[in-house]
């Protein structure tokens, strides 16, 4: 979409070469991606032309990149989680790493600027916590990062010969980021000072709470996401939800989350001994945090 020459039309919009080349590989690669240019008049593609049509055609004389083959990465079984311990999105991966035996957080002090160092940027050059190191491996994201986690050292919480249950596990995932994160910004970072106030709290509240009502019925029809058993899904759920339900909370901008959420926190705490780090860090856990805004 981004290479279209209706971007550069009608945005100014150009992309690299290197970017030209990467999707005129792909595409020479997999058939089906015919799709991406001829759909009946809908596709990618076509649509796009449809939004510029006197727009000349790209040039496919681009400078080519050359290629060397990619490393072999090898892990050394220490995992350290780049991040700080109030942050929701680090302490998912930080709980599995503790759970699995394998590892923990790594403190980077972003207020501090830690994350801007050369040696962190060549570990994730976005600049972003979490950020996971183990040996030559160095990743972020933080689902990423539970998925290699799991897949490495913690394999029944991803049961990759259940393809169902994997699809399942990553569609909790996924929703959680994409529907109720979204919406966490609006209302408990608020609360915790990382994000500034909407126009209106109280229907960003609603919003909070219809979008977690949505994910509670639908991936927790059982204890877990899964049903009894524990999966990467809860390590990502809970870090958020923990912080949501927090008395300060409710005391600054009005927040509540129904029992169903405070209950499947609970039950992820009772199963998950490293979870005791999400209420004790030294005065910087999630818990702790919140407790010193009210």
């Amino acid at each position: 979409a981004a290479m279209q020459p209706a971007c550069e039309a009608k945005i100014g919009l150009t992309v690299p070469d290197r970017i030209k080349q990467y999707v005129d590989d792909f595409c020479a690669s997999v058939p089906t991606s015919n799709m991406l240019k001829e759909a009946g008049g809908y596709s990618i593609v076509e649509f796009l032309a449809g939004k510029a049509p006197d727009a000349a055609a790209s040039k496919n004389d681009y400078s080519k990149a050359q290629f060397t083959e990619l490393p072999v990465w090898v892990p050394a079984g220490d995992i350290k989680v780049f991040g700080m311990p109030v942050s929701q999105n680090v302490m998912g991966p930080v709980l599995l790493a503790m759970d699995s035996g394998k590892g923990g957080l790594e403190m980077c002090n972003i207020m501090e600027g830690a994350q801007n160092t050369p040696e962190f940027l060549a570990m994730n050059p976005y600049h972003h916590i979490p950020t996971m190191k183990d040996g030559d491996v160095a990743i972020g994201e933080s689902s990423a990062i539970l998925h290699y986690i799991a897949l490495k050292y913690k394999p029944e919480y991803y049961p990759v010969k259940n393809p169902a249950m994997c699809a399942w596990i990553d569609f909790a995932m996924d929703s959680f980021a994409c529907e109720v994160y979204k919406a966490h910004h609006e209302t408990v970072y608020v609360v915790l000072g990382f994000h500034s106030p909407p126009a209106d709290q109280k229907a960003a509240n609603q919003a909070y709470n219809e979008s977690l009502e949505t994910w509670v019925k639908h991936f927790l029809k059982g204890k877990f996401v899964c049903g009894n058993k524990l999966t990467i899904a809860d390590f990502k759920a809970v870090p958020f939800l923990i912080a949501a339900m927090q008395p300060a909370c409710e005391a600054k901008i009005g927040l509540t989350v129904p029992d169903r959420v405070k209950k499947y926190v609970d039950d992820f705490c009772a199963s998950v001994a490293s979870s005791s780090m999400l209420k004790s860090a030294g005065g910087y856990s999630i818990v702790e945090f919140l407790a010193s805004k009210a």
